[in-house]
């Protein structure tokens, strides 16, 4: 009778240690901080400026069980088509470096939705391209980096215990202020400023991998 007290017991004990470090494996999924790299498009709303191949890697770190902090860093060049007073023919490229807060919908699930809203700092620059003018004369475009803001949704698809596929939309609010420099050899510098919308859709696919 005694050693089969101590034997349930000895069961129920086994049980019990086994749900505590099930549980705890699963907590530690939710907290799962993690590296991720994606490919995309960008579709500034910007008339002229043409859609791009956008790419991207970055990091996030848990806070909690369905909150986490991200940052990203994320490329793409777009062709350029000329409009008057806007930006002539040529190559924009942006850099934009982000940071955002994510909320998991669903927890670590094998399809967790999620959303995300931050903000962050974007680089540009432009290249003209070819244009026609006297051999006095020479223009160059420049656009200002600055502050946007960001926010999207998307899903992550569980494929391991450290490896998810994930995809995304989100928008990127950006007002930039470009300007004109046109050098006249016979009459010096003369500059000229218009506002600029970046403003992009972005659309991406990627691999995530958890720590």
């Amino acid at each position: 009778m005694i050693l089969s007290r101590m034997k349930k017991k000895r069961e129920i004990l086994i049980i019990v240690f086994c749900l505590i470090f099930l549980r705890t494996q699963s907590f530690s999924q939710d907290l799962g901080s993690g590296f991720h790299a994606k490919v995309g498009g960008s579709f500034p709303k910007e008339g002229n400026v043409q859609a791009g191949f956008e790419s991207g890697f970055g990091f996030s770190f848990a806070l909690g069980r369905k909150l986490s902090l991200s940052f990203d860093f994320v490329y793409w060049k777009s062709d350029v088509k000329e409009r008057v007073g806007k930006l002539h023919n040529g190559t924009l490229s942006i850099t934009p470096f982000l940071l955002s807060l994510q909320y998991s919908l669903a927890g670590e699930r094998f399809l967790s939705p999620y959303i995300f809203l931050g903000s962050g700092f974007v680089f540009s620059s432009f290249e003209i391209g070819g244009y026609i003018s006297i051999p006095e004369i020479k223009i160059h475009q420049k656009v200002k980096n600055g502050p946007a803001f960001y926010l999207g949704t998307g899903a992550n698809l569980r494929l391991t215990r450290n490896l998810s596929f994930f995809g995304e939309m989100s928008y990127l609010l950006r007002k930039a202020g470009a300007e004109t420099i046109i050098t006249d050899m016979n009459f010096g510098v003369s500059r000229r400023e218009f506002p600029l919308d970046l403003s992009s859709f972005l659309f991406g696919l990627g691999l995530k991998y958890f720590f």
